[in-house]
């Protein structure tokens, strides 16, 4: 079998356009997010996961971010990252870059709600799989 397996998803029209790829790497999970008008790399979040704060036994994570400057695809990098993570149990790097000319705060819902659906039929197409993290 081999150690890198992907699996591809993609959401939303024209300038709200959102693709998803998720290759798994060993145990762990590389995703990469990009759409918009300008696919690109805007923020690079990694996550690692580990036993929740609360002392209950259950699973969360910690991240670590890097965006470059005057983007602001960060905050989101980092949630996609912890919630895969906790999620999945494996290490888990993402990047996003989302790019919108003069986006309006409805461009940027709009782009926001496409990759959490395309991040959706990855979650699916990852539980019908014989490989997961």
């Amino acid at each position: 079998m081999s150690a890198i397996v992907s699996f591809y998803s993609s959401c939303g029209e024209n300038n709200h356009h959102v693709e998803v790829v998720c290759t798994l790497a060993g145990n762990d999970a590389c995703l990469c997010v990009a759409g918009g008008q300008a696919a690109h790399i805007g923020a690079v979040a990694l996550a690692i996961p580990r036993e929740s704060l609360r002392g209950d036994g259950s699973r969360a994570a910690s991240a670590s971010v890097i965006c470059v400057t005057g983007h602001k695809d960060d905050e989101l990098a980092r949630e996609i990252a912890l919630n895969f993570a906790t999620k999945h149990g494996c290490a888990a790097t993402v990047t996003v870059g989302l790019h919108i000319d003069d986006a309006t705060e409805q461009d940027i819902r709009l782009l926001i709600q496409n990759t959490k659906m395309a991040l959706e039929d990855i979650d699916i197409q990852l539980a019908n799989s014989p490989r997961a993290c």
